[in-house]
């Protein structure tokens, strides 16, 4: 199928944002060209190709075929919404969660929070009086005094009993919970890209520590910040990562995480 480009200079004629590359083939060729691009697909340096701006024209013994191509204005990386000309273009947004933290992590905890007291009965005494230790409701670890550990016990469950007696609850705990809800910030990073597999690059520090380019009244330290949720979607003509970075105000533990190298 001879093509010829008929618009000079070689870049085509561009009209605003568009850019619009003329070319002359045999009569009846000209929807074979047409059908190499697809709508609204990105094409390196030219743009957006638009399907419903281009068109055919027969002429005298051959065809012009006018293909337009389309580059849309740029977002800036402060936000909002719209198309994005250029890769790697990045919005941010913050939203408040909550994380759950055991109970034991509050300041001031004590364990009969939300543990149980039993006590042992020997066999022969098991109607006796219960009597609560002087160290109960005092305490903030589980671990009892050595002259008592065959006596007392701290539990969410009735222990078994045993061939010596058996364990009765006297002393329920005082907050019917084990965990709590800790503030913890989301800033959810969104880059713009042209090419799949760039945006695809971009899923690797899932679970490890990084933070974001924007960190508002945040420390900025990667310490401080979990990629919790990184997911690749279309939106629209683009393909969006879009990244969830959880803040810990005391910071994540590196023992547990790793740095994104």
């Amino acid at each position: 199928m001879p093509v010829w480009k008929v618009e000079q200079p070689e870049s085509g004629a561009r009209n605003g944002s568009s850019l619009e590359i003329v070319y002359g083939c045999m009569r009846g060729d000209g929807a074979s060209i047409l059908n190499e691009y697809t709508d609204n697909a990105y094409y390196e340096g030219k743009g957006y190709f638009q399907l419903d701006s281009s068109r055919v024209v027969p002429g005298v013994g051959f065809d012009k075929v006018y293909l337009t191509f389309t580059r849309e204005k740029s977002s800036d990386a402060s936000g909002g919404s719209g198309d994005h000309d250029t890769e790697g273009v990045t919005e941010y947004n913050a939203t408040t969660s909550t994380m759950d933290k055991p109970l034991e992590t509050v300041e001031g905890y004590m364990t009969d929070w939300n543990y149980d007291l039993y006590e042992h009965f020997d066999k022969g005494h098991e109607e006796d009086e219960a009597s609560l230790p002087v160290w109960w409701g005092t305490v903030s670890d589980r671990i009892i005094p050595k002259s008592d550990r065959k006596k007392y016990q701290w539990a969410q469950q009735k222990p078994p009993d045993d061939s010596d007696g058996i364990w009765r609850l006297i002393a329920q705990r005082t907050k019917k919970a084990e965990a709590y809800l800790y503030p913890a910030p989301v800033i959810t990073e969104t880059v713009y890209f042209h090419s799949r597999e760039n945006a695809f690059a971009r899923l690797t520090a899932v679970g490890k520590l990084k933070a974001p380019g924007y960190t508002g009244p945040y420390n900025s330290s990667a310490e401080f910040w979990l990629v919790t949720n990184s997911t690749v979607q279309k939106i629209g003509r683009y393909w969006a990562v879009v990244t969830d970075y959880t803040y810990a105000d005391g910071g994540w533990d590196e023992d547990l995480y790793q740095k994104e190298s």
